[in-house]
This record gives structure tokens, sequence and C-alpha cells, in this order.
């Protein structure tokens, strides 16, 4: 099931779409009291749980939502300390540890072993890295991370968890347009879980779309990688990044994830990903006063 039909027919992810609102609008009415930091996990672990139990009950025929949720929360509690250390990423990275096994044990039922074993790896390298693009650029996180959900969507074979996930994701993309949105490290932190998982529940079926669907995470892991301290503000800013993005999870989502071949899928996203870097090396300016930037 694909195209914008089968979003307006599904459930799953009108419910996830209309929670999301509500739970984003609520983070930007929460902003003053200093609780919007946790506002953009809140709202997307929400919505897309709500969303899911709405499409297939708490425990769907693959994967455990209840053990996801447990993992997501982990994840977004270690991130939000090791944001304080003074080696966030490092310190990131086993912060992060306990809720990435509790991801990658709740994408269980016919998920392969591999497949979880991917997750776990991918949530302990992309979430320290997406912390550290949320610290640099907070209001373009989420809708690049909404780009990468609807990747997903377009990858996976079977969609019962992608489809309220993009609800999710969606809704809180538009997070973006409060100029003031502050970082948000366990929000990161969980999305990259979050999508994570869904990548392997719904791509079990096509091994190769797993691969696929885990590299239209996309610029928010690459950026930190080619630019330690980027400067990504404005308009022309957000096309570049944007445009960069698009390309990425159009490569990951619709060859790589296409192919059954895990060797093949990989072979095809780490191209497409070097080549991404590469593109964002070039058009990702540093900033030139580290004194005067933005916390």
């Amino acid at each position: 099931m694909s195209g914008l039909r089968a979003l307006v027919d599904d459930e799953g992810f009108r419910v996830a779409l209309g929670c999301g609102l509500v739970l984003a609008f609520a983070t930007v009415l929460a902003r003053r009291t200093g609780l919007a930091r946790l506002g953009f996990g809140v709202a997307l672990v929400g919505a897309a749980l709500v969303g899911i139990d709405a499409a297939l009950g708490i425990e769907g025929p693959v994967g455990s939502p209840r053990l996801l949720a447990a993992g997501l929360v982990a994840l977004a509690v270690g991130t939000t300390l090791a944001a304080r250390s003074r080696w966030p990423v490092a310190a990131a990275m086993a912060a992060v540890l306990p809720g990435a096994l509790l991801v990658a044990a709740a994408a269980d039922g016919p998920v392969p072993d591999w497949a979880r074993g991917l997750v776990l790896v991918a949530i302990v390298v992309a979430a320290p890295l997406t912390m550290t693009f949320d610290r640099a650029a907070p209001r373009f996180t989420a809708p690049l991370l909404a780009i990468s959900a609807a990747g997903v969507y377009w990858t996976v074979p079977d969609t019962e968890q992608a489809l309220p996930v993009l609800g999710a994701f969606l809704a809180v993309a538009l997070l973006a347009a409060d100029p003031a949105a502050p970082p948000s490290p366990g929000g990161a932190a969980a999305a990259v879980g979050l999508l994570s998982w869904t990548a392997a529940v719904g791509g079990y079926g096509r091994p190769g779309s797993i691969v696929g669907a885990i590299a239209c995470l996309g610029v928010p892991v690459l950026v930190p990688l080619v630019r330690r301290h980027p400067r990504l503000v404005g308009t022309r800013a957000a096309l570049t990044v944007g445009a960069v993005q698009v390309a990425t999870v159009a490569v990951a989502s619709r060859v790589a994830g296409l192919r059954y071949s895990v060797a093949a899928a990989a072979a095809i996203s780490i191209v497409a990903l070097l080549a991404a870097g590469a593109v964002l090396s070039l058009v990702v300016p540093r900033r030139r006063n580290r004194r005067h930037a933005p916390p």
C-alpha cells in the first residue's frame, strides 16, 4: 500500500498525525516553562505509539511497542544527560547503549538477528551525531528527519508501523516554524531509535530494505562528520541541506532499499552517503566565531 491515498485511509497515520499536531502545539506553548527541550521527543514518541496502537494494538504482529517505548525513554534520558558532559558525543555513545539494546530487542518476531544488530549499531553511532546536529541547528532536525521517515515508508515492504511513524514525524516537523526552538538531544536520539526500529520491523520481508531505510537518516548524521562546527541558519541553508537530504533519501529508499540483497543495498547506501557527505563538506559553512555562536 503506497501513495497519498494510503496515508489518508490509514487509521494509524491519521491518529498519529492528529496526536502529533496537538503535542507539537503544546510544546510551543510550554516553551516559557522550560519543557520545550523535552517537547520534541515527547510529541514524536507519544504520537507514534498512539498511532501504532490505533493501527495494530499495543502488541502488533511484529515488534513490541511496550519494549520500544521503554527503549526510547532510555535513549532520551541517556542522551539528555550526556549532552551536559564535557565530551557529549563520546558520553552519548555510552549513554544510549541501554536504550539501544531495548529498541533492538523490541524488533522481535521474524526480524533476523543481524537486523537487530544493525539497529543497535545504527542507534549507538547515529543518535550522538544527530544530537550534535540538533545542537547546531535545532530548527532543522525535525523536518529533515520527517524526510527520513518518508524514506522509510517508501522503502519497507510492510508499512503497518511506518505509516503511524510517518504521521508523527510530519506533525512534529511543524516545530521548525518556531524561531526559538531549543535543541532537544533526547528527542533527536528517540527519533533515531524510532526510525531504526521501524526499518527493521517493516523491512524484514526484503532484507535490503532494512539497510536502505536506515541509510535514510542521512544529513543529520553526516553533517557532524564533515563539519565540526557547522553554521546552519536562514532559508539558503535550509534549502541546501533539504535538497541533499531529499536526494540521499531518494537513492537510499528507491534504489538501495529495493534490493533484496543486503550486500547490494549496503554498497549503494554507502556510495550515496559518501556522495552526500562530500557535497555537504562543500556547501555547509563553518561557524566563524564560536564565542558569539548560539549555545
